[in-house]
């Protein structure tokens, strides 16, 4: 039940839990994993799992042809959709600027 609850968002995911995920996620023995969990700051290789899990949903992003089909459903394939409309728009910002400072009009001399 403690690990419903956790999965639920109702308290902390058990310490069995995460260990399991970082052996699964790096292919590594239980005492490994927790040797690791304990020689790293708090959050580092839940960071670095979240990043894995990340780069692996903008993959799969990239590659549909459906971005619908990919989005619907999936908080996050939702976020990696709303990260590549802001870093569209912070390119296409950039670019403006630049363009705007290639060709802005130059003041007649007094």
């Amino acid at each position: 039940m403690r690990l419903h609850r956790a999965i639920d968002g109702d308290g902390p995911l058990p310490d069995a839990y995460i260990i399991g995920r970082v052996c699964e996620e790096f292919g590594c023995l239980p005492s490994e994993a927790e040797r690791e969990l304990m020689k790293q700051p708090v959050g580092w290789v839940e960071e670095v799992i979240e990043f894995r899990h990340y780069a692996k949903a903008k993959l799969i992003y990239d590659r549909a042809d459906d971005k619908s089909a990919v989005t619907k459903g999936d908080s996050l394939m939702q976020l990696v959709e709303e990260n590549e409309y802001a870093h569209a728009g912070e390119v296409i910002r950039r670019r403006r600027s630049r363009l705007g400072a290639v060709v802005a009009p130059r003041k007649p001399d007094a």
